[in-house]
């Protein structure tokens, strides 16, 4: 048969992030699986194990370390069928030049399985006609039924399917990249008996997601290789990066028996993941648990100071005496590595800050906690004032809703509290002209850890028309503003990262986060991958018209933001989603919305064909040089259950 068009094949393989077609991503139901691979009653049994770390330079062929086993070498070649391996830092040195080719049939008949390889990977390649891809098992991409892929392409992600040209194909992608300074695991398993795929990075669960088909059901496994395209023959790109150890095993393994893989330096990072996933509180005024174990390691316990906070390494109770005065206590977390797992070089540890407040009677505490009820400049009010809903004292745990009095409602009145909100609003008439105006509020604290209510006065000076705008603030510029109200505050998000917040739509300053401080590490990759241009080389100007819209079904803020390329005729952009849990940021990019500016020749350097389906007709996007279709301007808006967005140019 005849291999098909880059553009038909890519079309089903296209890039993962952007695999995420916009009706989902406009829902908010786009989410990583969490079905684990199902435990096995026993461990699975490697059917092939390849170690190139002791190969010496020039060798061809490795040999399969499984005793007793019907499979024979893994092959170096390339395109010809002849070159050497080279080896250096005890492992195969995949320069681009050539690939490994395994036995055949490795995986015929194996419903589950697991592929653990040691890798560092070297390159991710942002080209939309040279796939890369890590590993593939099964037949052909083109005319065999039938495979199960790893691509380092642009991202890690995982894809399989039981049909020719990727028909029917299912992917996901990893929640991170395989490192490119340093060695590590990765794993990938399939369990047969519910065809779900978990993809781990030392033993870290980064994706996992069911699939429609398993290895026992492809038509070929003749293609079995390390480094080359699942589409041999296509001008794909050879694997850039170093291989230590290859094994393929029987069954789907668990994530403790993957622990039990692990070199030393996997087993390091993974229980340093678990070390910084341990909670500990940063005060405690009475006694507490800490965990004497996580999931592949066992937790000890040491007290710089016993004599404050105490731990019982057997039950992890730490018990707690106050002091005087405030005492400072690090707690050190040692983990130590399940059975069967080895030891790291260096005990993995963790150190935390215990601050236990000193003791204090009832008196005392309401004053802490009426200290805390803080507006910020009441002495200068020249705008609207936020005013705290709640008040919480970390330290001595307590906590207390907020009603405000204003003495003064015709000078400055309190609006009501509205739903979700975290701050009440005002609303300040200024007098014209002569002194500024007292008005006292008063904070009447409600908290289930007294029996009478709190009550605190603050003095405002509310000033006059005359004395000029808010000298702590300042007018903004923003083009393409848009304007959302949260928290109290009105927020502006505006073209090139512009975004500017206010109490009371007068009265505006900038803030930041990530996408205006770092938006090169947020958004480069997508950039690169489409917009860029010769002519429009520079992401800092082409960040268009964020839409902020707050999603139920996601619960967090999302934001539809212009990547946009220009370059007339075609205006090359991609609308993009960002989420977030706080309007102010920081932002996560979660991938490609809307594409403009493609054609039939780079549309598979999009997801549009997995959107309209594999060799689609485009001739309805042909104006382009007529109308120079664009993508930009995003307007969402619910119906009912439904999100819809228009958009612009």
């Amino acid at each position: 048969m005849i291999p098909p068009s880059s553009g038909s094949r890519r079309a089903v393989e296209a890039k993962p992030a952007a695999a995420l077609t916009a009706a989902a991503l406009l829902l908010g139901i786009v989410g990583m699986g969490t079905t684990t691979a199902s435990a096995q009653e026993t461990t699975p049994q490697p059917i092939v194990s390849y170690d190139f770390s002791t190969a010496a330079n020039g060798t061809t062929a490795v040999a399969n370390d499984v005793e007793n086993s019907l499979f024979g070498n893994a092959v170096v070649t390339d395109a010809d069928g002849e070159t050497a391996g080279r080896y250096e830092e005890g492992a195969l040195q995949m320069d681009g030049s050539y690939y490994v080719k395994l036995p055949d049939d490795i995986l015929k008949g194996h419903a589950s399985a697991t592929i653990s390889t040691v890798v560092r990977n070297d390159e991710f390649n942002s080209s939309g006609s040279q796939w890369t891809y890590l590993l593939s098992l099964g037949g052909t991409g083109q005319t065999a039924k039938g495979s199960w892929a790893a691509s380092t392409h642009t991202s890690l992600y995982t894809s399989i399917t039981s049909k020719e040209n990727g028909a029917g194909e299912t992917f996901f992608s990893a929640s991170e990249n395989l490192s490119m300074d340093e060695f590590q695991t990765f794993t990938a398993t399939i369990d047969g008996t519910t065809n779900t795929v978990t993809l781990y990075i030392n033993g870290r669960e980064v994706g996992s997601s069911p699939v429609t088909t398993n290895p026992a059901q492809f038509g070929d496994h003749t293609h079995n290789i390390i480094g080359e395209s699942r589409y041999p023959g296509v001008g794909d790109a050879y694997y850039h990066g170093a291989i230590k150890m290859f094994t393929v095993y029987d069954g789907a393994m668990t994530q403790q028996q993957i622990a039990q893989t692990l070199s030393t330096d996997s087993v390091a990072d993974l229980l340093d993941s678990q070390a910084s996933a341990i909670d500990v509180p940063a005060y405690a005024k009475d006694d507490f648990t800490l965990p004497n174990s996580t999931r592949n390691a066992t937790v000890a316990w040491e007290s710089s100071d016993e004599t404050v906070i105490r731990v019982d390494n057997a039950t992890g109770e730490a018990s707690v005496a106050p002091q005087p005065q405030d005492a400072d206590v690090t707690l050190t977390a040692t983990l130590v590595p399940a059975a069967g797992m080895v030891q790291p070089d260096e005990p993995v540890t963790r150190q935390f800050t215990v601050t236990v407040p000193r003791n204090v009677g009832e008196d005392e505490l309401r004053e802490i906690v009426a200290a805390n009820v803080v507006v910020e400049n009441p002495d200068d009010v020249r705008g609207g004032l936020l005013l705290p809903a709640t008040v919480n004292v970390e330290s001595y745990k307590v906590s207390g809703s907020i009603a405000w009095r204003s003495s003064d409602p015709a000078t400055l009145s309190i609006d009501p509290l509205t739903e979700g909100s975290t701050s009440y609003t005002t609303v300040v008439n200024r007098p014209s002209c002569g002194g500024a105006t007292p008005v006292t509020l008063t904070a009447t604290v409600t908290s289930d850890a007294f029996d009478q209510p709190i009550v605190k006065t603050i003095d405002a000076l509310v000033q006059p028309v005359s004395a000029g705008d808010d000298a702590t603030h300042s007018r903004v510029t923003s083009h393409d503003p848009g304007i959302i109200k949260a928290n109290g505050r009105y927020y502006i998000f505006g073209s090139h990262r512009a975004f500017a917040k206010s109490t009371d739509l007068q009265h505006w300053e900038y803030f930041t986060n990530n996408l205006v401080t770092d938006y090169q590490s947020v958004l480069g990759d997508i950039w690169d991958a489409w917009p860029k241009q010769d002519t429009n080389p520079d992401l800092t100007g082409n960040m268009w018209a964020p839409e902020v819209v707050w999603n139920p079904t996601m619960n967090k803020w999302c934001m539809y933001l212009s990547i946009n390329g220009g370059g007339a005729q075609y205006q090359k952009t991609v609308m993009v989603l960002l989420t977030a849990d706080d309007i102010e940021g920081d932002w996560t990019y979660v991938g490609p919305v809307i594409y403009s500016g493609f054609n039939a020749d780079n549309a598979s350097q999009t997801d549009v064909y997995r959107v309209l389906g594999e060799g689609a007709d485009l001739s309805r996007y042909d104006s382009l040089q007529d109308t120079g279709i664009n993508a930009i301007d995003a307007s969402v808006k619910y119906d009912g259950n439904n999100m819809w967005m228009a958009l612009g140019s």
